[in-house]
């Protein structure tokens, strides 16, 4: 009884370890400011943010929402002055940051995929067409070369990608960010959906 309650606070915790988001969309790497987050971005003052804003996708269901069910879809009204949906040209190489949570992997390091659908405005939504998807960039999740401050577990890490060259002006196109952690032998995914309007 005892062994099986460690093992339940075991997994607990790892499961608590593992959560992770982007914190901001489209990062200024000169000025270290952030010019567009994502979909329904809470902050990091709001101290439920582990709770409200981390979206599991555990075992690969088909059918599985691929966004938070309040954050699907594009809607501008997920954005606020204080949390703006990013501007972008096409062609553009943007930032994004997310902290590494402990997670940081210098050998066999974890990766995200930006994932996107050809048809403006018309997002993924469930987590089926990730294989139909088109990706638009691959990032690693925390080593040492992408990572701010490495030794320390909740360090902010950074990667980039570029904005398909093809993506039409005065547009709205939506995103996933889906990183593949996969502590669970079954598949464990963490996503975050995001807009970007290109100028």
């Amino acid at each position: 009884m005892i062994f099986a309650s460690l093992v339940t606070i075991l997994l607990n915790t790892l499961l608590v370890a593992s959560h992770s988001w982007i914190d901001c969309a489209k990062f200024n790497m000169d000025l270290k400011t952030c010019d567009g987050y994502s979909r329904g971005y809470p902050g990091r003052e709001n101290r439920d943010i582990n709770t409200v804003y981390t979206h599991l996708i555990q075992a690969r269901p088909s059918s599985y929402p691929i966004c938070e069910k309040n954050r699907q879809g594009t809607n501008p009204l997920q954005y606020s002055t204080t949390y703006p949906m990013g501007c972008v040209k096409p062609g553009e190489t943007i930032y994004q940051t997310w902290e590494q949570n402990g997670h940081l992997n210098n050998t066999h390091p974890t990766t995200i995929r930006i994932l996107y659908s050809d048809q403006e405005s018309r997002g993924l939504t469930n987590y089926n067409q990730v294989a139909q998807a088109r990706i638009a960039g691959e990032m690693v999740f925390a080593t040492d070369s992408n990572c701010f401050d490495p030794k320390n577990p909740n360090s902010v890490c950074y990667g980039n990608w570029t904005v398909p060259a093809h993506f039409k002006r005065k547009r709205v196109y939506s995103f996933v960010w889906l990183w593949r952690f996969d502590s669970n032998p079954v598949g464990e995914e963490y996503s975050t959906c995001f807009d970007l309007y290109v100028e």
